[in-house]
């Protein structure tokens, strides 16, 4: 049997405000193989996003079981799962998150420090790998919204995190950065060989992906 990066099974989660809860993900299940670049796609409020979160230990589901690289994540105290974050998972966020006063070099040098890489020579090698050694001294208000992803894509990357969740890596970018966003992302997985989840409301998005999945109400589409 093909070994599985991902394994979620039974997912639930609702969201509850003004007395009204709204379910969000329904009992979901989704296996992903090790290795394998998977994307995700529905429209707007389908539960997209919540999975991601869920998966990247960023939001505890109400119910169900998750398993992450053979590791069971679901009944984990929060300072376990805050290590098994920084060893395990590279997130890639629609709007960067970068930290906007220090350089490009130094957003990808915290993460490495999080994740106990060698700070020396990793983090700058990692900013050439995206086609950014020129651009590394710079704040992320100085560099183009490309260049931000381009940032934040070397901050996820560092260490060789053995999984890859990005949420909406072009949402916030033109066509043409939208096509060199995803290029570089494809690239990278082929090169480090890690599992990439990355879901999109965009078919050409989910078009460098191997596998595509549908999602509605909740549930991916069987």
């Amino acid at each position: 049997m093909t070994d599985l990066a991902i394994q979620a099974l039974g997912v639930q989660k609702s969201y509850r405000g003004d007395g009204v809860v709204t379910p969000v993900l329904r009992g979901l299940d989704l296996c992903v193989p090790a290795g394998k670049f998977v994307a995700i796609m529905g429209p707007s409020g389908c539960g997209k996003s919540t999975l991601l979160h869920i998966l990247g230990l960023m939001m505890k589901p109400d119910a169900g079981q998750v398993t992450l690289v053979g590791k069971a994540i679901h009944d984990l105290s929060a300072g376990q799962q805050t290590m098994i974050r920084r060893k395990v998972v590279g997130f890639v966020f629609q709007r960067f998150n970068l930290l906007s006063s220090i350089s490009a070099l130094a957003n990808v040098k915290l993460a490495a420090r999080l994740r106990g890489v060698d700070t020396r020579t990793t983090p700058a090698e990692m900013l050439e790998l995206v086609g950014l050694t020129g651009q590394a001294r710079r704040r992320p208000g100085q560099l183009s919204i490309g260049e931000q992803q381009r940032v934040a894509i070397a901050r996820a990357m560092i260490g060789r995190p053995p999984l890859l969740l990005a949420d909406e890596p072009t949402g916030n970018l033109d066509s043409d950065n939208s096509h060199r966003i995803l290029d570089l992302i494809r690239r990278l997985h082929d090169q480090f060989g890690q599992t990439t989840v990355m879901i999109t409301h965009s078919q050409s998005a989910a078009d460098v992906a191997d596998v595509v999945h549908q999602m509605k109400d909740g549930l991916l589409a069987k």
